[in-house]
Formats: C-alpha cells, structure tokens, sequence
C-alpha cells in the first residue's frame, strides 16, 4: 500500500493528492503536524519532500516517530510537544520526549530548501536512522519501539510537504502537485473552509499560472489595461495601466475606472494599491460589470450600478447595488494598505474568486455571464492603482508583512543605524494637518498634491514639541510658480490633534510666531518687519528652519544660517509648523543625521560638484535610509517592510565606470533579494514606485537571475542570481562602451545582461525582501567627476577644437594615479584633497621632456594645518593603471628615487642635499606658482613664480614623472605649465621652432601675470619653400586644427569662434613670409594666396531635412530648404540623421513674415523622426529634448535656463542658426557663427537637429560647413570698414586717458606717448589684394619698446573701442616681439578695412547676446539696440568721461554699450518709451544719455527677464561706492538727508529714511538728486561740459510701491509721457534691484 498521511492531522494542515501532500495555512507558524497513515514497517523508508517554504517565520521541518497512535492522540502545537515515546530530528539535534539527547546530528534541517527529501527509518534492531535526500545520517537513537508512526511537523518555513513512494517511478523527482480537476473542485466546494480555499492558493501550478502564460501575456497589445473612458476625476499613465484619481483631498468618488476588453474565462485580472490618503471612510471597490465601458455613462460610484454588476466593498458582495454576502473572504479591502493587491476571475463554470495577494477567498458569485469587464473603483481612501501581474514573491511578502502587523511583531533594532530612541522620538509630520495638505514619505514630506489649483490650506505641524536646542528644519523639495508668496514656518503652542486648522497660519491669534517674507509675525501681527532672508525669494533646495533656544529666544536658519533672534519668552512646549503656501508646493524634514547631503551645504550645487565618488542621492524610496555620508543605504524597519527601499546614485554613470555595492545585512523573513540595474531617469525626475521594476521606461534591471527592460523579462536564466547572494558579497554593474549592461559578483564579470543602454544612465538598487543594507565599495583605483563647464583653465591654453592625433599636448594634465585623499578635476588639471591634511600624492601623466618646466599655482589654502606642498621629480614609473592604493601619504614615503623641495631644502629620498636653496615654500599664497624642471644636462632646478632658483641636483636620470605633495595647508592646486612642440610619436620639426618660441614667450612674467595672454609665434626668418605655415605649426602645439577665418566670426568678442571640424580652406596669418627687420623699419607686403594650403580632415557631411516633417512644411528639392506654406506652426523639421559629435547643423533664415509674432526656435531630440508624430511646435516634444526657444533653453517642454544667448526671435534674414553637440555630449548654438555657450550637457549620443518655423521665420536653408565662410563676405567688410574709421584712432585717444592703477600690470602702466599716426602705414588702403577674399597688410613695426608693452597689456580693455576685434594673428616674424606687436598695431589701428583675425586663442568664455557685426544683442534695456558700430564723437567723450572717474573696467561689460544721443538715437530708430518685465511696465529709454553696461557682482542674484527698468540718479562722487558695494545704497549711507526734499508726512505715508527711490523717467530720476555742478574739460577737444550720472537697474515686480513724487517742489509732471502718480517707486527691499548700468549724460557750456 502507498504510504500516505493520517486523516487526523493539525488544525491548520490541508491534505489534498490523496492525503499524500499536506499543507499549512501560512498565516501561522505551527500547528503543521501530520503522521503517516499506519505503523512503519521495519527498515522501509518514510520520505517527504518539501514542496513549499516560505520566509516568514523562523524555524523549518521537524520529522520523527511515535509511539502515540493518531485516532487518539490529541495533537499538539508542535512535534516537539509530543510524549509519551517520541523522538523528533529538529533542526541538527534530536528530541526525546521533549528533551534533547544529541546535541549535533546531521544536516540541519533548517537549512534545507525547497525539492530537499528527509525521511526516517526503524531497523529490525530497533535502531532509528534519519536520511536525507537518500543519505544516511547515521543513527539517531536506539531501543525504538516496534510499532511507531512517522511525524511529519510542518513548522515555520515549511509551508508544504509530499510523501515520496519510492515504488512510483520519477516519484523523487516530481513534486506531485495535484491535477486542476480536484483543484477546480476545492475551489468550487462551497462548503469549503476559507483555510481551505487559502490553502489551496500554495499550489504553484494553479489555474491562475496557467492563465496567465496562456492568456492576455502571449499578445504584448493584448494585455490588460483600463480603457481610455473613465470616471470624471481618473487620469491614466503608464500606458493605461495606472489609474489616478485627480483631488484627491477634495474629493472622495468619481473614479470609476474599467478593463479596455473584456476578461477571458480563468483569466486573472489584478490590481495593486500604489496610494492611500488617510482622510476618508471607505477605501477600493472591485468587482465586474456587463457594460461596455464605451457606451457607460459613469456614475460617482460602481456601486450605484442597478443592473449587471458585482462589486466587492469592503468585506461584502454587492449584486446590482444590494447586499448579497455580508461577509466574504478573510480580508476586508478597507483594511488594506499600500501594496496590497487585489485580483478577480471568471473561472470557466461561471464562478467569481477575488484573490487578495494571491489567496483565494471564495466563490464571490456564481452564474456569472461569459462577457464581462473588470471594473476598480478608486472610492474614499484609494487615490492610486496600478494593473500588475501576477508575482508569488509579492504575494508572499504581502503575507508575511500582514502576518509580521497582526501579531505585532517587535522591532529589531540591531538592523538600524540610529539608537533605538530615534524610532520613537524622531521629529516628523503630524498626520493632521491643512485640508489641501498631505503628510507622505512616513511622515517625512508634507505636499499640497493639488498645488496648481490651491494656494493655501497647507498648514503641517510637527508630531511632538520641539526640544530646546533642536532645529526644525525642512527642504523645499517642489514649487510651483503661478501663485504670489511662499513657505512660512515658525512655532505654535496648538496641539496638531486639537486645532482647528487655518487657511494660513498667519490667522491664528494665539500662542504662534511665524517667519512669512522676511518678517516676524507674532499672533497674526508684524511684530519685525525686516528680519533676515526672505522666504519668498527661496528656490527647490533651499532649507529653512527654526529652533526654540534654551533662554527661551527664538530663531530663524536659512541654508543653515542663523538669521539672529527673532522672538524671546517662547514658552517650553511648543511644535514646528510650515505652512506650504503660494509656491511651496512640498517640503521634507531634514534629519541632522542626514546632513551629508548636497543641499544642506549648498542648495545650488548637485552631488555630482559636491562629492567626487560615487554615492546615493539624497532622494529615494521612502522605506530607504541614506546615510555615512551618502555610502550606505538601508531600510530600516527590514521586518516590517520589504519594498519602497529604492536608492539611486547621485550622479550619472561614465564610459566604463563600475558602480558597486556590498551586501552588509540582509534579514531571514521575506522572499527574494536585492536588485540591481540603471536607469536613464534623474532622480529629481523619478517618481519612486514600490519596486524598481514597475518602472515602464527608460530602466534595466536584475532581479533574481531575470534581466528585465521597462518591466518586462527580457530573458531567464542569467548566470548569476541575485536571489541567491550572501551577507558580504560585493554587486557592481557597470555600462561598456558597446551600449551593453555588465553584472559584476566579487569583481569576477558575469557577462552581458542586455544590450542597447543609453549612456549617461544612474546606478539603481532595490533593497528588496532579504536585502536590508548595503554600502558603496571603495576602491583605489577612483573615477574622477566630469569636467565642469563652470571650471575654465587658462584661457590661452584651452584646445579650441579636436584632439589631432598627431599633435602635442597645450597643457600638462595630472596622471590618474593618485593619492586617496585626491581628486582630480577640469580636465584632470586641478587637484584637490579632500579630507585630512596628506595622502595627496598626484603626479604628471607623462615624464618630462629635456627642459621640460611641470609648473602648479596654488588655487585654494587651508590654514588650518601645518606645512605645505613639496614639489619634485621621481622615477616611480606611474601610469593611469598605476595601482593607487601602494601610494604613501607624503612624497617622503615613496620608494623610487625622488627628489623633492620641502621648506627652503632640496632632499633626495628624505636626505638633505641642499638648505636655504630659495624662499620657503611655506611663505606660499593662493595664486602663487611653483614649478620643477630637468634640464637637457641632467640637472634639476625649480622655479618660484617663474624664476629660475638655480641648480638644486645634478645627474637626474632622463625619465622622471613630476611629483606634487598636496601637504597641510595647500588645498588645491592647477596645471599652469604646457607641453613642448613635440608630437606623440617623437618626431618635431621646424613646425616645433615657431612653437618653442611661442612657449618661450608664454614663459614671460608679463604674459604668465595677464589673465588673457597673446599667442604670438616667431618662426625661422628663412621657409621659402614651405607652404605650412606659422599657423599650422600653433596648431600643431595647441592640438587643434588650424583656425578658420570667416568673415562672420569678426565680430566684437573675439573668443568666440565657431569649431568647423570639416575640411576648409585655412590661411595664413596677415604678416608677410618674408624677412622684416626693426632696423630699417621696412614695409613687406605679400598677398595672401600665396599661402593657401588645404589642411586634410574629414569628408564634409552634407545635411538634409527628414522626409517626414511638420504639416504645413514644404521641402526643396534637394532636402536643403524648407518652407512653411500655411499658418504659423505645425512648420517642424528635423535632419535626416543623427548629428555627429563636433559638427555643427545650421540653417540661414532666408524669409521673415512680420504678420506673426516670435520665429526660429531650434535644438535637438533623442526621438527618431522616421515614425515622429510631429506637435504643434517644438516644445510639444515631451521626452529627451531641449529646445531654444526666443532665449530660453527648455528641456521636454520645462524652461531650464533664461538669459541665453541672443533672442532669437529678433534675428533677421539672412542670420544664421546653428546648434552643435560638443565631445562632451554639451549643447551648443551658433548664431552668425558665433558660439553662444553651453546651453544643456549630457545630451544622449543619438540626437538629431530640430528646426521650427514658427511665427516670422518661414523658410530656412541648411548651410553646409564651411560654406558660410564667403556668404556675407562684403556684408562684414562693409560693417568693419564702418566701424574701423574713427574706431581705429579712438583707440590711442584712449590711452591718454587716466587709469587706475589697479588695473594695469607692472609693466603696463606707461603711456602710449611716444605711438603717433604716422608710425602706421597701409600699403593697401584698399583692404584686399588681388585674391580679394584675403586680406593683404604691410606693416612698419614701432621702435618704441613701451609701445609694444602697453598694446600687450591693454589689448583686451582696448577691445572696447575696436568693433569688430580681431582673430588670430599667426605672423613670420624674426625679431621678437616687437615686430607681433606691431602686426596686431597695424590690424587693429590702422584704417581696418581688412578682414581680421582674432588676437588671442578661443576661450571658453562667451558673451550672451553677443552677434555678428550689425545684429543686435539683448540687453535689458532693449532687445533692438546695437553698440555704436560708427565713430560717435559723443561717445567717445563720453567714455573719455568715464576713464577720468577712475572707475576700473572690471565693473563694465563693454559689449552692451550703448548710446542715446540724438544722431545714434535717430540711426536706430528706436522708441522713446518701451515695455520690459512680467507684467510689462513702460520706461522712458534715455534720450541724450550714453549707456556703460555693468558686470552683475560675484554671489548677485541674476535677474529674470521678468524684471522692471528703472532709473536713479546720483551724485558723482557716490558712484564708486555704490559699485564697491555692488548695490544701491540708503540716502543716510550716502550721507544725504532728505528730509529737506521730503514734504510733510501724512498719516497714510508708511514710508521713512530707510527707503530707496527710483523712477520708470530718467528726467524724474535726476530730478531727485542734489544739484550737479560738475565740469568737465574733455581733453581731446577742449570743449567743457557740465556732467550727470545715474544708475539704470532692474527691480523684482512687486517688491516696490507706486506712488506721486514725494519731493518737495514737483507739483507738475517731470515726464509727461509717464503717469504722474505713478512717477516715483520705492523699496524698503535692497535686494530687489540689480544695477544694469551706468548713465553718463555731457551737455556742453
């Protein structure tokens, strides 16, 4: 007979298969016990095989035998509460009676898994034998008795066993699972127990697998999702699978949401809860309807449906809205929580089940009609859920975690990081608060959910009184900017559980203090009306807080700055609260223990520029903890929850960069493990769900051994199991080069998991189920952080284009072994320590060169320690695989030969060669420069500030790395020093003579001390024969390209010059090939065509739209010109391919429409056009776009950046657009050739160029590079020609004017006395030679060596009054500086009718609006006014004016001048008045007056274009104080009263002295200052002048008041055209006005 389980068994077993399986209701540990059948027979095996185990509980199988028999035995909890003969193997020791006989046997059963046999065995001796999976285990006890009955006790872990007949074949290796026949009929067995029906749930073959594998899941399109018609107040996502219910504060039904098809027979249609709120009765209603959801009109709740529908609601079935079950399953769905989930089926009789995580609760319904759709109702608590498929993991979880809740199972606390108090005590949100507020995150995070429709009633307290001395402290984590005002916070004496909440806080009249604006309120009154920062002004990021001191004194942090007492004599219990008002939209609760985070240093610095490894961002899963400086993560409640633990990495992987994590603690309770993956989603942008792999875009993750893309299995069977990892294990993954995803476990490489990931993509894990902390490993071998675009080198040393194989290096860089207490930054030309005051070894990349200078500036000290850097050489052969981690902590330590300066003594390997060898190092500062060289002899000498210190060593061996010890008090130090001329493959040749020189040059203190230094190359005075020339040979040293000369990059900025990595035409410098000596001062001329020469590069991309294009686009034949044919919009194009990294797409505006209003917009997109659905305009684009738009830069249709570049909508035709995506995935644009600066980075390598014709732009033709090089060619030489007249000579007017000391070098400060007009001669004052594209100039070079000083030095202040500057100047000159000197003399002063070349090297430095000769920038007064391009007398006077004051041109930005006198005014033809700002206000533009544009000062607040212009007038001698200051400064720190202007004070005049005064009217501005008397002699002219000053500003709209002038004397209006009640503003705010400009208005005596 088959061996089978005794009928009697435990309460909670359920025998099914013929009582040969058992199974125990897992919502309890015990109570499993089972027995065989009859007695065991003498050396015959009773076996089991466990079929089930489960994680949630402690403990496993037990087996055994008795002496008891079933039919009277009365079962006990457990097999080791048997007696009366019974002997029981638990876990590795064995039982009698209860007792413990063998303390260590065999194979611990608790360790066994699911498919392991144990069995037991009487011998004929009497002898009792345990086996398993077959093997013996030798013998466990003696003297049996005859006649036992086998013990099967399913405790704990063990969910399910089988009986294993060893007479069936295949038995041992095929869980007997039961057929679905007896399975249908325990499902449809009414009289079935609900233990019964959750039982039989276990099974894992059950009907509903195979449904699922069978079903919808075999068609992807076939797959569940709600239908499109919906409830009034649903919003759908995530491709119809999620469903929201809009309100959900204010409203509590209307979200009805339905199937889009019906459900198929045995087919399970599931629902999991995303979102609770905890505000109304009622919670989910599930159930089936038979009407169509496209012809349903849908009622406010399902179960107001009187006809073919079946609703579950609560714990009751409701048919056609009546009661049919009041009491249904063991669940109740009121009582159910977030990631609970649901499920319904139509089982093939007819039958309804609902599923509540995956147990069977029961017939709901019978006679159930064939065509049905399921329906969800999102009533009263539900806000949120999402369709899922089926995951027995979840389920299992969800089991475990309400089991773990109903017994309320104690926290252990040796998983958590913080003390045990801090779970009891810990500072978070009171779930009472506003009625448009929410609580979230675990009470960490306050939000109004409904920001854009309500601005108030978001009042939130704390859940306990503050402590004295604890600060409460938020962050503001989203605003919204359509309301006015934002966060107020302060203390209240209300209990949150006893207020009657406010619509604002500032309304309560008891026991509350409040910050609101930059104000006190206490009890509803102003109490301070100045105090501190103002909230108002506050950004996402930004933090704010309070403390209750111990004196009872109350105060305010902003970004953790205290703002200074704001109260006294608060009492002792007291709560936080904010108040999420206006803008602040949601805040979350800072834990000081938290404060690695970025934003708690610096709210405008991301973690990417704060921390230069990897770590975890400071926004992530709500059940997450980050802590150890952002290196750990955990989820701290591991027994109470298994989910909503998502962390991410705080940054963006790179090419080849692993990020990899250790396992530290992982708990035995739940199913699965970590998981592990990348994700191109920000983190900001991430909306953190339960689990990682809901995520249904854009995500690549590995759970267990399955790889899935967006949600779905990609494949099975990966080689590593994360399911499977231990405590310790170390988990990376790192993204190669071919787009393929790597899995790394202890370092070993798993292979590719998937291929097709983007780059820039962050690092995700899930510490899911068993997973309950990790940590960031921490490697030698560091990455180092991208280089910022904010950190610019030296702006002559820059490359301006490609990496050119065969060229040399411009600048030395760092190698990247280093010590660990480095980074490396720009580049890897910065270097940084980080933490303590040594282990800071960094070292050159390459070795140096015979006579080779490796030079540093110190950028940054920390005077804290002692001692500072030591600089040397050794033969420590380092390489960028160096190993790192053998470095030592200073450069004493290292092994190889090294020799070194420390102090004022020159060592070699810790011995002393030479003392007081030069000044102390430790008498360095910030900006000094120190620097190591070897010469060609084999000595070693160091360099202080670029003086030679004499020998230090001789006889130093030919290869030696420079070494720099970033010791004690030097914090950061920069490459300052360049490489030689020499290729990488050696070789050098004549090429490298014009470069040594040009090094040679570089070396002069003069040019090293100058922030912007001439690149001025001498080469050989003989080269008759070569046609490379000069040019060639700097680009060789600088590894660019030699730079192309177009018309259209002369413009006034000469730094910015557009990268054409296509083949062109280059030429030479201006300067003549032949020889020219300062001797006979002789004139050489040469034409240019003599030294054309065709670089290779390579081949020229030719451009076109896409065929597939907006619908009102017409395309050319050729795919080059698009035209929009109809309306204003639907005119997108795209290129037909993606865009090559460094090549630039530019169209030319050929025809503007005036009809319309706005035009060109341009960027790119990640979205392929072949299948595009093209919107409206380009702004439409939603996903991995970033648009131009007027001068904006949005990215997926959200403004990310304002103030770029120049407006686009005031370009004209023939203007050309260009946008170019750099090596460094950076966004450029171009217009007119010009690049106007980074407008977004980390653009994906795929993207193609997006151009919409909108509004006036109607047609564009692509402009192939290079091609635009002639195309406006005497457009440019007439503007230079223009501008070169009287700009030319203006320039050494200029110099006779008086400067301040401050702003010239030692070198630089004699005037240009002895440089006269005659001393410039053109030997073509026609500008061209016979090659009339290329310039030809003959020069006569100066004698005087202070001239070819001061044109050095004053080159770029001088640039002011040159328009256009010039490019490169690349001369064959033999005799030194001079003769360059002279060449940029006679380019730049003479009558500059050539086409010019730029001084000084591109650099990164771009000015924003800056345009091509005749197009206008933005300025803030204007976006129609140009600098002069013509020779204004007027200005020029002007300027010399300005010049006398002293004032130093670091204050001024030249390139927005501009002049309103009469004859400029009137040239222009601009408007008297103009509207600037949001909401536009009218200005008077300053007739008669000359604009000198103002430079914003360092740490300003940069104004939006939203702003107002406004004018103040002030006295001469006040201007530099109020420059100094960087503001506008109060009458009484002027030193004014204006009491004697003020008329008598009414009682409705709130104003007082402390009160800035301005106006929309130059006239009224001036009229409210002192009487000038100032008179000015110009000393060019002689003429005298009566002088006047005032400030042009920006103000914040609605900082200020509007009101009539309040001097005394002004009954009439000043500006007629200017309201006369509305001439005068005043602001007590400072900080609402930014100076725009300074006004200077001459009239003549």
């Amino acid at each position: 007979m088959a061996a089978m389980f005794h009928r009697r068994c435990g309460e909670r077993v359920t025998l099914t298969n013929g009582n040969r399986t058992a199974v125990r209701n897992f919502s309890e540990f015990n109570y499993g016990l089972v027995l065989s059948s009859e007695p065991l027979v003498d050396n015959q095996l009773f076996e089991v095989r466990i079929d089930r185990k489960i994680n949630s509980w402690s403990g496993s199988i037990e087996i055994g035998v008795t002496a008891c028999d079933p039919e009277s035995l009365e079962l006990p909890s457990s097999a080791t509460d048997l007696r009366d003969g019974s002997w029981i193997m638990s876990g590795s020791s064995i039982l009698k009676d209860g007792r413990s006989v063998v303390e260590v046997y065999g194979t611990d059963l608790d360790k066994l898994g699911e498919g392991d046999r144990i069995g037991v065995m009487r011998t004929a001796e009497g002898e009792l034998e345990f086996f398993v999976n077959g093997i013996s285990q030798g013998t466990a006890a003696e003297d049996i008795p005859s006649r036992v009955f086998a013990v099967v006790d399913m405790y704990g872990k063990c969910a399910q066993v089988s009986v294993i007949d060893p007479d069936t074949p295949g038995e041992t290796d095929v869980p007997c699972t039961g057929g679905s026949e007896s399975e249908g009929e325990i499902n449809n067995d009414h009289t079935m127990t609900a233990i019964t029906n959750l039982v039989t749930n276990l099974n894992v073959n059950m009907n509903v697998n195979h449904s699922l594998q069978h079903g919808c899941h075999s068609n992807e399109s076939e797959r569940l999702q709600f239908h499109e018609r919906c409830g009034s107040l649903v919003k759908l996502s995530c491709n119809n699978r999620t469903a929201e219910r809009r309100r959900p504060l204010d409203e509590f039904n209307n979200g009805v949401v339905m199937t889009h098809r019906p459900l198929r027979d045995n087919e399970l249609f599931e629902i999991r809860i995303d979102r609770l709120v905890d505000k109304w009765s009622g919670s989910i209603e599930v159930g089936i309807t038979t009407h169509n959801p496209t012809a349903l009109e849908f009622p406010a709740t399902m179960t107001n449906m009187r006809s073919g529908t079946t609703m579950m609601s609560g714990c009751g079935i409701l048919t056609n809205g009546k009661g049919t079950r009041r009491e249904y399953g063991e669940f109740n769905l009121d009582e159910l929580r977030e990631g609970d989930r649901i499920g319904m089926m139509r089982k093939s009789n007819g039958n309804l089940h609902y599923f509540i995580n995956g147990l069977d609760q029961g017939v709901a319904a019978t006679k159930v009609p064939a065509c049905v759709w399921g329906v969800v109702d999102l009533y009263g608590m539900t806000v949120k859920v999402t369709i899922v498929d089926r995951d027995e993991r979840e389920e299992q979880n969800l089991i475990t975690r309400r089991n773990t809740a109903l017994r309320d199972h104690p926290v252990i606390h040796g998983l958590h990081d913080l003390p045990d108090d801090d779970f009891i005590d810990r500072l978070m949100f009171h779930t009472n608060c506003g009625t448009h507020a929410a609580v979230i995150n675990n009470c960490r995070t306050a939000h109004r959910p409904n920001a854009m429709d309500d601005f108030n009633n978001g009042v939130v307290l704390t859940n306990r009184p503050l402590k004295p001395n604890e600060l409460f402290e938020v962050r503001l984590d989203k605003m919204v900017t359509k309301w006015a005002g934002s966060i107020e916070i302060g203390v209240t004496t209300h209990n949150p559980t006893e207020l009657e909440y406010p619509s604002t806080m500032t309304n309560v009249r008891s026991g509350t203090w409040m910050m609101t604006g930059n104000g006190v309120m206490h009890n509803g009154t102003t109490v301070i009306d100045e105090y501190g920062q103002n909230l108002d002004r506050l950004q996402v990021g930004d933090r704010v807080g309070v403390m209750r001191k111990e004196n009872g004194t109350l105060h305010f942090f902003v970004n953790g700055l205290d703002q200074g007492a704001a109260a006294s004599n608060i009492p002792d219990r007291v709560y936080g609260v904010i108040d999420l008002y206006g803008q602040a939209a949601q805040a979350t609760i800072v834990d000081s223990l938290d404060c690695y985070s970025p934003d708690t240093v610096n709210s405008s610095l991301s973690n990417a520029t704060i921390y230069s490894d990897l770590r975890f961002h400071h926004v992530h899963g709500k059940n997450a903890r980050v802590f150890n400086n952002g290196l750990t993560a955990s989820r701290p409640r591991a027994f109470a929850e298994f989910n909503d633990a998502i962390v991410i990495s705080n940054r963006a992987l790179r090419e080849g960069e692993m990020f990899e994590v250790v396992i530290e603690k992982m708990v035995d309770r739940w199913s699965g493990s970590i998981e592990a993956g990348v994700t191109a989603i920000r983190p900001e942008d991430l909306d953190f769900p339960s689990t990682m792999t809901d995520i249904n875009h854009d995500t690549w993750m590995l759970s267990g051994s399955a790889v899935m893309q967006d949600g779905i299995t990609l494949r099975n069977g990966y080689s590593c199991d994360l399911d499977a990892l231990v405590t310790g294990t170390r988990i990376g993954m790192m993204r190669h080069d071919d787009g393929t995803l790597h899995y790394y476990i202890d370092g070993v490489d798993q292979g590719a998991a998937c291929g097709g990931v983007p780059p820039h993509v962050y690092a995700v894990v899930d510490l899911y189920g068993q997973c309950a902390q990790v940590c960031i490993t921490q490697t030698d071998r560091r990455e180092n952080p991208a280089p910022s675009e904010n950190v610019c080198q030296p702006v002559s040393l820059l490359p301006a284009g490609n990496t050119n194989s065969h060229a040399a290096e411009v600048t030395h860089r760092f190698s990247s072994c280093y010590g660990k207490n480095a980074i490396l930054l720009s580049c890897y030309t910065v270097a940084t320590r980080v933490r303590n005051y040594s282990h800071a070894l960094v070292f050159s990349n390459a070795p140096l060169d015979a006579d080779e200078v490796f030079e540093v500036s110190i950028q940054e000290m920390a005077p804290q320690w002692s001692g500072t850097l030591h600089i040397g050489v050794t033969t420590l052969q380092v390489s960028d695989n160096y190993p790192a981690g053998s470095l030592p902590g200073t450069i004493a330590g290292l092994t190889a030969d090294s020799w070194y300066l420390t102090g004022n003594e020159v060592r070699k390997n810790s011995m002393i060669l030479k003392v007081n060898y030069s000044p102390s190092l430790e008498w360095l500062t910030t900006g000094d420069r120190v620097g190591v060289r070897r010469g060609a002899d084999g000595s070693l000498s160091f360099l202080l500030n670029g003086e030679d210190m004499g020998v230090a060593a001789t006889n130093i061996p030919k290869r030696v790395f420079a070494v720099v010890d970033l010791y004690g008090s030097t914090l950061t130090v920069r490459v300052t020093s360049v490489r030689l001329g020499t290729g990488r493959d050696g070789s050098s040749g004549e090429d490298g003579e014009g470069a040594a020189a040009m090094l040679e040059s570089l070396r002069s203190s003069k040019l090293h001390d100058s922030l912007e230094m001439l690149l001025d190359a001498t080469t050989p005075t003989q080269q008759p024969s070569r046609t490379l020339d000069s040019s060639e040979a700097l680009a060789e040293l600088l590894n660019t390209k030699p730079p192309e000369v177009q018309p259209d990059e002369l413009t006034e900025n000469n730094s910015n010059l557009l990268p054409l990595p296509a083949a062109t035409v280059t030429t030479t410098a201006t300067a003549a090939t032949t020889s020219t000596t300062l001797t006979n001062q002789q004139s050489v001329t040469s034409t240019a065509s003599q030294h054309m020469s065709v670089v290779e590069a390579p081949p020229r991309i030719a451009f076109e739209f896409h065929e597939n294009h907006g619908r009102n686009v017409q395309l050319g034949e050729n795919r080059t010109t698009a035209k929009r044919i109809a309306s204003y919009n639907q005119g997108l194009v795209m290129s037909s391919h993606p865009l090559p990294r460094d090549h630039i797409f530019q169209v030319r505006i050929d025809s503007l429409n005036p009809r319309w209003v706005s035009s060109i917009l341009c960027g790119v997109t990640c979205q392929s056009p072949n299948k595009m659905h093209f919107p409206v305009t380009a702004l439409g684009f939603k996903k991995n776009s970033w648009i131009i738009c007027s001068d904006c830069v949005f990215h997926n249709g959200v403004k990310v950046k304002g103030r770029y570049g120049p407006n686009l909508d005031t370009l004209q035709a023939s203007s050309l657009v260009g946008i170019l995506v750099d090596c460094k995935s950076q966004l450029h644009l171009y217009v007119n050739g010009i690049d106007q600066g980074i407008a977004a980075t980390e653009i994906p390598p795929e993207c193609y160029a997006v151009i919409d014709l909108y509004g006036q732009c109607e047609e564009v033709t692509i402009i192939s590079p290079g091609e635009d090089i002639h195309l406006n060619l005497s457009q440019a030489q007439c503007c230079m020609r223009e501008a070169a007249l009287g700009q030319g000579m203006a320039m050494l007017a200029e110099f006779e004017s008086l400067s301040e000391k401050a702003d010239l070098e030692c070198d630089e400060k004699e005037k240009l006395s002895g440089l006269g007009s005659d001393e410039i001669i053109t030997s073509n004052p026609s500008g061209f030679s016979q090659d009339s594209s290329m310039p030809t100039i003959s020069v006569a070079t100066s004698t005087n060596p202070s001239a070819n000083d001061v044109v050095n030095g004053q080159l770029k202040s001088s640039q002011t009054a040159l328009s256009p500057s010039v490019s490169n100047i690349s001369s064959s000159n033999v005799n030194g500086d001079s003769n360059t000197v002279s060449n940029a003399i006679a380019e730049s002063v003479s009558n500059m009718t050539t086409a010019q070349i730029p001084l000084s090297l591109p650099t990164p430095v771009t000015t924003p609006g800056q345009m091509s000769c005749g197009t206008a920038p933005c300025t803030p007064s204007s976006a129609s006014h140009t600098t002069v391009n013509k020779n204004c007398e007027y200005q020029n006077t002007c300027l010399r004016f300005k010049n006398i004051l002293g004032l130093p041109d670091g204050f001024f930005n030249s390139d927005y001048n501009v002049c309103y006198c009469e004859t400029c005014y009137k040239l222009r033809g601009d408007e008297a008045y103009t509207h600037k700002g949001d909401p536009p206000v009218e200005y008077g533009v300053p007739f008669g007056w000359c604009r000198f544009s103002l430079r914003p000062p360092p740490g300003a607040e940069v104004p939006s274009d939203k702003w107002h212009v406004a004018f103040y007038g002030t006295k001469l001698g006040d201007i530099r104080r109020i420059l100094d200051h960087g503001e506008l400064l109060l009458p009484g720190e002027l030193g004014l009263e204006r009491s004697i202007f003020k008329k008598d004070k009414s009682k409705e005049d709130d104003s007082d002295g402390s009160q800035l005064l301005f106006s929309p009217s130059i006239k009224y501005a001036m009229s409210t200052t002192f009487p000038n008397k100032n008179e000015f002699m110009d000393p060019k002219t002689k003429k005298h002048y009566k002088a006047f000053a005032a400030f042009q500003i920006l103000v914040q709209p609605g900082s200020y008041k509007i009101g009539p002038p309040s001097i005394a004397g002004i009954a009439k209006p000043v500006d007629p055209h200017i309201d006369h009640d509305a001439s005068e503003w005043v602001t007590k705010e400072r900080g609402a006005t930014v100076l725009s400009a300074l006004l200077i208005k001459l009239d003549g005596l």
